[in-house]
């Protein structure tokens, strides 16, 4: 709520979230993220495991909002790419921020996430939903490229937009099973040349 007062309780409750998020992150990365337990993460920082509880359902949890606030920066990384002048340079633009940002994040927190939403108890990823910030904004763009005659309209912008989040997924996908051997934005901008030339208008 805005302008809503934060009780010493209630800050207190967000450091120790904090405390838990990056202790757990630090865990997994230390120790591979089926080694380690809520209890481990609890006994780091000295707090219940009924405080973990409080905070967050699982260690999926973890691993998925990690990847949510990379999601949630990228309307802002849109808005500043809306600079740009053709419908590629902005698309270029969003797709280096994305890689790069990832790349700060780290292979091993980006494995974690592909390991934990392949599992085979997972019924759906957030990581192919549409309402995902990634899908919609790539959607966008398509769209602004067809209006504007630069991307080809012989293919709905739904399936163009799939594609280009194909591509991506599979470009991080064999960036975390190379161990972050080599550059992602690298790789992502030499691939992605290929995809931008077979949807632009001949």
């Amino acid at each position: 709520m805005p302008g809503e007062k934060l009780t010493k309780r209630k800050l207190q409750g967000r450091e120790t979230r904090q405390k838990l998020f990056e202790t757990s992150l630090a865990l997994f990365n230390e120790r591979g993220y089926e080694n380690v337990t809520i209890d481990d993460i609890c006994e780091r920082i000295g707090v219940s495991k009924g405080a973990f509880y409080t905070h967050f359902k699982s260690k999926d949890q973890v691993i998925v909002e990690n990847f949510m606030y990379l999601d949630a920066s990228y309307d802002e990384v849109l808005a500043d790419s809306k600079k740009a002048k053709s419908v590629f340079d902005k698309m270029y633009a969003f797709q280096l921020y994305a890689m790069r940002k990832l790349e700060e994040i780290g292979w091993k927190a980006v494995k974690l996430v592909y390991h934990v939403e392949t599992g085979a108890g997972k019924n759906k990823s957030f990581l192919t939903s549409k309402s995902f910030s990634l899908y919609k904004i790539i959607l966008s763009l398509v769209k602004e490229g067809q209006k504007s005659g630069d991307i080809r309209k012989d293919q709905s912008a739904d399936t163009i937009t799939e594609t280009l989040v194909q591509l991506y997924r599979g470009v991080i996908f064999d960036w975390c099973l190379n161990n972050g051997a080599y550059s992602l934005v690298e790789a992502a901008n030499s691939k992605a040349l290929f995809v931008f030339e077979g949807i632009r208008t001949r």
